[in-house]
């Protein structure tokens, strides 16, 4: 101002990253690396570019350390396939897109596709397979429905609830009080006994 004091070097303009240069003469007002006009937030150094396109800024964890941002560094990649978790269309890698996954940054966990109560990643993990219903579970009958979510885990036509030993077809009850177990002929029929 005109106090005759010929200004001061300190106080002449706003110095957004400290290095003792004001913005108007600094090519880099956050120091992260990357020049103001190429910057996509030239006053926030945790905001640079996405060079990768991978939806993820660059400088997300790089900041004022003049690196320009770290393209395999720039957010969460729960994967490691080297897509930020914001740009990658399956977090965990499961086969699964994050919309339709229960879970999608656990490859053991992602949908239950035939409604057998057991998760179809639960054996197949983070292969991409997008998980297998016929291999989500133990099948101590083999048919098809994972025990979790089978009524009858033995095929002897006796629900599980009400049946002895539901996991053996020759076991299941007395219904006629006869001490002769219903099942013992019958086995993994579905009959009943």
């Amino acid at each position: 101002g005109a106090d005759n004091s010929g200004g001061d070097t300190s106080n002449d303009g706003i110095d957004s990253d400290g290095d003792g240069l004001c913005n108007a003469g600094d090519g880099d007002d956050d120091n992260d690396g990357v020049a103001d006009g190429a910057d996509s937030d030239p006053t926030n150094p945790n905001v640079c570019r996405d060079a990768d396109v991978d939806s993820c800024d660059d400088c997300t964890n790089t900041g004022a350390d003049n690196s320009g941002g770290d393209t395999s560094n720039d957010g969460a990649d729960s994967d490691g396939d080297g897509l930020c978790n914001d740009g990658d269309g399956d977090d965990d890698n499961d086969g699964v897109a994050d919309g339709a996954d229960s879970d999608p940054t656990n490859p053991n966990v992602c949908r239950d596709a035939d409604v057998d109560s057991c998760d179809d990643c639960t054996n197949t993990g983070a292969d991409g397979s997008g998980g297998s219903t016929s291999n989500d579970g133990v099948d101590f009958d083999s048919d098809g429905l994972c025990d979790a979510g089978d009524s009858d885990d033995d095929n002897d036509g006796v629900v599980d609830a009400a049946d002895s030993a539901p996991f053996n077809p020759n076991v299941c009850r007395d219904v006629d009080a006869d001490s002769c177990d219903d099942c013992t002929n019958t086995g993994a029929d579905n009959s009943g006994g």
